[in-house]
């Protein structure tokens, strides 16, 4: 029983973990994205 209730434990978190790996990459992604975007709008701007 304890066995099995540890291994559902680790495959709990490692999900969890996955979920929150992808969010962080997503938040990445746009910050960098906004970023980017930024610096085209100012290149731009100068001429």
């Amino acid at each position: 029983m304890q066995a099995s209730y540890n291994k559902f434990e680790s495959i709990k978190y490692i999900s969890i973990g996955k979920k929150e790996g992808e969010l962080q990459q997503e938040n990445f992604l746009k910050k960098f994205s906004i970023f980017i975007f930024v610096r085209i709008n100012c290149f731009c701007n100068k001429f």
